[in-house]
């Protein structure tokens, strides 16, 4: 078992720098080690080759979304968040290539982050639970106003998911 914080602060740390100055092929290398391992801590029964796959940790959470260009959609709930998109479960996704509006529901915020996306995949799990069905999007090129939120909620979600994962160990050593 591996301390979740350590791992946490260490892919944060890299994750932020990758892009900009950048990182090592060494770093680079470690990166895509600790972005594994988080990803299998949320995600316990996901295949090393599909985390590996994945450009960003899809983090767990739980957030109200909305469609504000179609009126027919109910409001919904977001069950998780990489940089790159967002998994919505609904019992009727929108087909793959539909492009969506969509208004995330910020407590904290008086304004909603509203963003544009289209539909990559639909009708399957979010990886959570073989219950869950709904649709992944993909965010289509915002805006760095809208860039610079979204990650400030990414980051926010996965230290909650890594917070939520340390504690719960800490309980089930005190319930041992």
């Amino acid at each position: 078992m591996f301390e979740i914080s350590r791992v946490f602060r260490e892919f944060m740390e890299l994750e932020r720098r990758r892009t900009d100055p950048g990182i090592s092929p060494e770093e680079l290398q470690r990166w895509q080690l600790l972005k594994r391992r988080l990803a299998k801590e949320f995600h316990p029964n996901l295949a090393d080759e599909h985390a590996d796959q994945r450009r960003s940790v899809r983090v767990p959470t739980l957030l109200r979304v909305s469609f504000p260009d179609r009126r027919s959609l109910e409001q919904r709930l977001l069950t998780n968040i990489s940089r790159g998109g967002v998994f919505i479960a609904t019992g009727a996704p929108e087909p793959i290539g539909a492009t969506l509006r969509i208004a995330i529901r910020i407590e904290e915020d008086a304004a909603n982050l509203v963003v544009d996306c289209v539909v990559v995949a639909e009708n399957f799990s979010d990886g959570r639970s073989a219950e869950v069905e709904g649709m992944a999007l993909a965010f289509e090129t915002p805006d760095r106003a809208t860039r610079a939120r979204l990650d400030a909620l990414y980051e926010e979600k996965l230290f909650e998911a890594a917070a939520n994962v340390h504690v719960g160990r800490a309980l089930g050593r005190i319930e041992k």
